[in-house]
């Protein structure tokens, strides 16, 4: 007896959107994953890592080792502009603490700047230690 054996040809099964954002997002986790030993090494051999965040003075992202006698960690100090005029800026700056030893309170400031023309540069006003004013 012969078996007729039906050869239907097989076709790979096609992917959905959502197991290709699925496949995106656990590659992003992966380089993420991989280049956090380059953040950690960068701040060990320089104690701080800077990111300029506009021309603005004073706005910019900033992770520092702290090295203190009681406290170990990380800081992290996250600026955000929060009044602008046409001469004038303040940037209120949120700081953050990850240590691992001892306790750090976040602390608010706001820093206020100035300036007569867009080609001068910028000369502060005022420095508060609570949250910039509201527009």
């Amino acid at each position: 007896m012969t078996e007729n054996v039906r050869q239907e040809s097989v076709q790979p099964r096609r992917r959905t959107p959502l197991q290709r954002v699925g496949c995106g997002c656990a590659v992003l986790v992966w380089l993420v994953f991989l280049l956090v030993p380059c953040f950690m090494i960068t701040l060990a051999t320089q104690g701080q890592i800077t990111v300029a965040l506009s021309d603005v003075p004073e706005h910019e992202l900033r992770f520092w080792l702290v090295m203190d006698a009681r406290e170990r960690g990380i800081g992290v100090s996250l600026p955000t502009i929060s009044q602008t005029s046409e001469t004038g800026v303040c940037v209120q700056t949120t700081v953050q603490y990850l240590l691992w030893m001892g306790r750090g309170e976040p602390t608010v400031f706001c820093d206020c700047f100035e300036r007569e023309t867009a080609d001068q540069p910028w000369g502060m006003i005022s420095t508060a230690m609570q949250s910039c004013p509201a527009r």
